[in-house]
């Protein structure tokens, strides 16, 4: 019987929700048309139109479309959007809607591995992702809300120029200094939560610095990259010609510590950004997650007894002792194209997280230059923030010497 009656229920909901259905209680509502226009601009935002020259533009340059990142990205049907239905509408005289732009920063609530974040994804195909394309108050709302929730904030970035522009200039008859509205938050949370960040495009002005005030940053090396003006502006200031690649790609990002880590596009991305919240706790005011764990705390591994040789002038893979030494899979580097041999990562011991530095002894023989110190110190802060116990495996000549080290000291 009571099978029954959950089927029963469950066939009046979908009957409900079919296409075309009557819904009689918006029928009688007075407030009919203003809920139609909420709903019409809903459907609007949320729904691809293959014949926008912004939509063809984001799919040309093989980018993802921003609502296909989230839906990549959280788990499945677990994104609630905030402001969803923020943007810009022109009015005829009676009243009517005339035209209505999106927003181009889209922003909500939803669960990674079972796990809450705050998402906020920048619309490329809106306004090439500018900021003032964008509601300002919208953005600084995601940052307070992770704030307030005391939970992760993931910031999907492509565009997002918070100086003037020529569109605006025109409209406006001026330009401005940009203001850096919710500024205070982006640097407050850094003490609080988990911070990330991706450019999945250009990350340029006020993008660049959402990108690199984090705690992990990545970057698609396929359509990443990142620098405080484009190619024009250079051409223009410097009379250099480059490319955006030249001028700030993510291989040149990664390799000056800009950026944490490369990925080879942005579904790898979004599985490193999982990867390093798994490690982290929600906030600063709860433990990091001890996970489930298949690999026993006295295994031993043989090869450990042979990897690093007898003679000191012969060289060895430090990475060969971390992957034997932690839980089997659980080593994630972080920085690994940039810090003159330091080598920085998370891992487990018994599923508890673990910070984890030591130094590639096959580069710069061991010896520690204001790269790798500075590498260090990053990873330690993290570490500290999150009260990850930190696990050295100490191997350093000393720190360079002469005229070179200490001009970059």
């Amino acid at each position: 019987m009571p099978t029954n009656t959950a089927a029963s229920r469950l066939h009046a909901i979908s009957r409900h929700l079919e296409p075309g259905q009557k819904d009689d209680a918006l029928e009688k509502s007075e407030w009919k048309d203003i809920l139609e226009e909420i709903n019409r601009r809903k459907k609007k935002n949320r729904t691809p139109n293959p014949e926008d020259r912004g939509y063809v533009r984001q799919k040309t340059q093989g980018k993802l479309w921003v609502r296909e990142r989230i839906d990549a990205f959280v788990d499945p049907e677990s994104f609630i959007e905030i402001g969803a239905i923020a943007g810009r509408a022109k009015y005829n005289e009676d009243g009517s809607v005339k035209g209505y732009t999106p927003a181009n920063f889209i922003a909500g609530k939803a669960t990674v591995d079972q796990r809450p974040v705050i998402v906020a994804a920048d619309d490329f195909s809106i306004r090439a992702g500018h900021a003032d394309g964008a509601v300002w108050a919208k953005s600084v709302m995601a940052e307070q809300s992770a704030r307030k929730l005391k939970v992760p904030l993931v910031r999907l970035i492509d565009g997002s120029s918070g100086g003037g522009s020529v569109t605006m200039m025109l409209d406006h008859g001026y330009t401005y200094l940009p203001p850096l509205m919710g500024m205070h938050d982006i640097i407050a949370s850094l003490s609080e939560i988990p911070v990330v960040a991706a450019a999945l495009g250009p990350a340029v002005g006020l993008g660049a610095a959402r990108a690199t005030l984090t705690h992990f940053s990545v970057v698609a090396e396929n359509v990443g990259s990142l620098f405080a003006a484009g190619p024009p502006i250079v051409a223009n200031a410097t009379y250099e010609t480059v490319t955006k690649k030249a001028l700030g790609g993510a291989l040149l990002h990664t390799s000056n510590g800009t950026f944490d880590n490369l990925a080879a596009d942005e579904h790898e991305c979004f599985a490193q950004i999982r990867q390093f919240l798994s490690y982290m706790p929600k906030n600063t005011f709860e433990l990091p997650p001890c996970a489930p764990s298949e690999d026993p705390p006295s295994r031993r591994d043989d090869e450990l007894l042979s990897i690093i040789p007898k003679r000191r002038q012969r060289m060895y893979q430090v990475r060969d002792v971390l992957i034997r030494v932690f839980d089997a899979g659980s080593w994630f580097e972080i920085g690994a194209r940039w810090g003159d041999g330091a080598v920085c990562g998370l891992a487990r011991l018994n599923g508890y997280p673990v910070g984890v530095i030591t130094f590639d002894c096959t580069q710069n023989g061991s010896v520690l230059s204001a790269a790798s110190c500075n590498k260090f110190r990053r990873h330690i802060d993290l570490c500290d923030t999150f009260g990850l116990p930190v696990v050295n495996f100490a191997d350093y000549a000393g720190f360079a010497v002469g005229t070179k080290a200490e001009k970059e000291a």
